[in-house]
C-alpha cells in the first residue's frame, strides 16, 4: 500500500469522518465541511470550504447529497477495477481464459493505458501484470512464503508482464490465457480525479480530497492560506509540511509491507525486470502532479527502479517528486528546488 499522507493537525477530525460521520469547523468567515467513509480497503475524506456558513437551512441535505454522489461514483469505479470484487469487470477479465479481444469500459482502459505507458518508460520494471511472480513470492498470502529458486522465478516471469497484453480499440487481449491485471497502484489516483469532477459539479471550488493518502487539492483552505498537508516519514511521524493548491499528490513506500526471511527484509514491491523484491535503499517516494492517477503510478514506478534511475526519470520527464533513501542508518530526502519551494518551514 502507498505510504500515508495525512492532513496535518487535522488527523483527529479526519479519523472521525472516516467512520462515516459528518463534521464541520467554522468561524465568522467560513465553514470547513467534512465527510468520509470506507473504500478500496482504505478510507476517503473530503473537506471543503463553505464561504456561506450562515445559510445553513439546507446544509445537511446538500452534504448528504454530495456524500451519496461520491459513494455512488466509488461503487462504480470498484465495480470496474477492483481485484477484491470477484464480479468486477477486471476480475472477470482476469478469470477469462480466452485469448480473444475482450471489450472493457473506457475508464478501465484509460487506467490500463496509463499503466502501460509508465511501464514502457521504466522498461517494464513497473508492471501491472505480475500476478504469477507475486503469487510465487507469497505476497498475496499475508506475506507468508519461502523465496523461490531461479528456475521458478524465470518460469513465472514468462507467464507475466505487460508484453502479454494487446490493446486494440476498446478491447484488451491476452497473449496467454493465464495473464491477469492489477491496477491497484493507480486506481485510487484515478478515483481521486474522478471524484474531483463530481465535487466540482456541485460548485465546490475549495476542497481537499483524500483516498488512502492520494490527494487532490483545489483552491485554498482560507483566502490567503493553501491547504496544509503533512508528509509522513518512514518512522511514522509528520516531519514535513507541504502547501497544496490546485494540484495532486501521491506517495508510495516499501517500509510497511514486507517479511523477514533468514534475517533479510523482503519488500512487497516487485521489480518486473527481475521478478524479485526490490533491494535498493529508496524507501519512499512522493510525487506532485496535475493528474492524481499519474502521481500515483509514478510514485510506485520510481520506488521500483531505485534512487539513481528515479532521479534520471524525474529529470527526463520533469516530474515534481521527493525521494527518501535509507543510508548509513539515516533517512535522507532528495528533492529539487521546485519541490522544496512548496514545503512550509
Amino acid at each position: 500500500m502507498p505510504s500515508r499522507i495525512m492532513a496535518y493537525a487535522l488527523l483527529a477530525v479526519v479519523l472521525q469522518a472516516c467512520s462515516g460521520g459528518h463534521n464541520s469547523t467554522s468561524d465568522d468567515r467560513f465553514t470547513i465541511q467534512q465527510i468520509g467513509g470506507k473504500t478500496m480497503g482504505t478510507q476517503w475524506t473530503l473537506r471543503w470550504r463553505d464561504d456561506e456558513p450562515s445559510e445553513s437551512d439546507n446544509k445537511a441535505v446538500s452534504t448528504h447529497t454530495i456524500e451519496l454522489a461520491l459513494s455512488s461514483e466509488l461503487e462504480r469505479i470498484n465495480s470496474l477495477m477492483s481485484t477484491w470484487d470477484p464480479e468486477s469487470e477486471l476480475s472477470l477479465f482476469n478469470r477469462s481464459t480466452s485469448t480473444d479481444p475482450i471489450g472493457l469500459h473506457v475508464d478501465t482502459l484509460h487506467v490500463i493505458d496509463t499503466a502501460l505507458q509508465v511501464s514502457y518508460l521504466t522498461v517494464g520494471r513497473y508492471d501491472i501484470a505480475l500476478a504469477p511472480v507475486i503469487e510465487l513470492w507469497g505476497f498475496n498470502k499475508e506475506m507468508q512464503g519461502v523465496s523461490p529458486d531461479e528456475s521458478a522465478i524465470n518460469k513465472a516471469l514468462k507467464a507475466s508482464g505487460s508484453q502479454l497484453l494487446v490493446r486494440m480499440n476498446n478491447t484488451l487481449r491476452k497473449r496467454k490465457p493465464g495473464v491477469s491485471v492489477d491496477v491497484s497502484s493507480l486506481a485510487k489516483g484515478f478515483a481521486v480525479d474522478s471524484l474531483g469532477t463530481v465535487i466540482e459539479s456541485f460548485g465546490i471550488e475549495h476542497y481537499l480530497l483524500d483516498i488512502g493518502g492520494e490527494l487532490r487539492a483545489r483552491g485554498s483552505r482560507e483566502a490567503t492560506e493553501p491547504w496544509r498537508v503533512g508528509i509522513e516519514s518512514p518512522e511514522g511521524q509528520v516531519r514535513q509540511l507541504i502547501a497544496l493548491s490546485n494540484t495532486n499528490v501521491a506517495s508510495s513506500g516499501s517500509y510497511r509491507n514486507f517479511r523477514i526471511e533468514n534475517g533479510k527484509r523482503l519488500s512487497h514491491i516487485i521489480d518486473g525486470s527481475t521478478g524479485r523484491p526490490i533491494e535498493h535503499d529508496l524507501v519512499s517516494v512522493t510525487v506532485i502532479h496535475q493528474s492524481t492517477m499519474l502521481a500515483d503510478a509514478w510514485a510506485t514506478a520510481l520506488l521500483v527502479v531505485g534512487a539513481v534511475d528515479a532521479e534520471r526519470l524525474i529529470r527526463q520527464h520533469k516530474l515534481l517528486a521527493q525521494l527518501t533513501v535509507y543510508r548509513n542508518g539515516e533517512f535522507e530526502r532528495i528533492a529539487d528546488e521546485r519541490f522544496r519551494s512548496l514545503l512550509i518551514p
